[in-house]
């Protein structure tokens, strides 16, 4: 997880191949991020580009998220299958970029669906003719908790594949009823969301960017440092499940290529790494 502009898909999709497969399923669910404009170039060719579509029907265009993100979910791309006229080969990694984008989709679909509605008197404010593209209608408190739902849902789908499994979240922060401190996670739909969806997965890292001045001899320039968080760091939700006593690697520097991080953590999992 980490914030827009980061760096999230250039570092999900760095990947050393040998290890991780010859080809990944790349659902680019954030707006643009099919162009593969942040991934490097030597990694393009084995990514297989998946991207939720909408579906006429009649003369309307309608975008049914939840039925695009579990068709996707569930879809066997571990074995490879025939879409149409497009062969699909067998993948053994699939990167979501990002679930929040997804879960943002789901809730203002849950709404526009109408379908809390009249429960108990109350409706959804909205703006344009209900069943038309101009039809917009405001959240309501089960919107947010079906939402809340279905990414769960997805989730548990997801990581049921038999692949290596990548999911890319953006960070967002709950506050504690009464004491205590504030807590940063992946961000989907609401704060009640952040550790459970936290929980689901075997290591959550954290992607950081730091700026300082260096003097240099052309003058003061900023260098900007990418920084990857394996361990819980300040109020930052993070781990790693390493066959060690501690983590060994509870900070690592991103290079410009990242394919680095992603060999040093897989040495850390097998338990081959030497510094530990």
């Amino acid at each position: 997880m980490g914030e827009p502009k980061y760096g999230k898909t250039r570092l999900a999709t760095s990947l050393p191949w040998d290890e991780f497969g010859s080809k990944a399923v790349y659902v680019a669910w954030d707006p643009g991020s099919e162009s593969l404009d942040s991934v490097l170039v030597e990694n393009r060719e084995h990514l297989v580009v998946v991207q939720p579509s909408a579906r006429k029907v009649g003369t309307k265009l309608l975008f049914d998220p939840h039925t695009e993100a579990i068709s996707i979910a569930t879809k066997p791309w571990a074995e490879g299958f025939k879409e149409g006229d497009f062969e699909v080969p067998p993948c053994q990694t699939l990167i979501w970029d990002t679930m929040t984008a997804t879960a943002r989709d789901l809730l203002a679909a849950y709404a526009d669906s109408g379908v809390f509605s009249g429960e108990k008197g109350d409706k959804h404010v909205s703006v344009g003719d209900f069943g038309t593209n101009y039809y917009m209608a405001q959240p309501m408190m089960g919107d947010y908790g079906i939402a809340q739902r279905a990414v769960l849902h997805i989730l548990k789908f997801l990581l049921k594949q038999p692949m290596n499994i990548i999911v890319l979240f953006h960070t967002d922060y709950m506050e504690p009823e009464g004491a205590g401190q504030v807590t940063f996670g992946p961000a989907t739909i609401g704060k009640a969301a952040i550790k459970p969806v936290a929980s689901l997965f075997d290591n959550l890292f954290v992607l950081d960017v730091h700026e300082r001045p260096v003097r240099k001899d052309t003058g003061v320039v900023r260098e900007t440092k990418r920084m990857i968080y394996t361990d819980k760091k300040g109020l930052y939700l993070a781990g790693l499940r390493s066959p060690y006593p501690r983590n060994p690697v509870p900070e690592i520097i991103l290079n410009d290529n990242p394919i680095a991080f992603w060999q040093l953590i897989n040495t850390v999992l097998k338990g081959e790494y030497r510094n530990a």
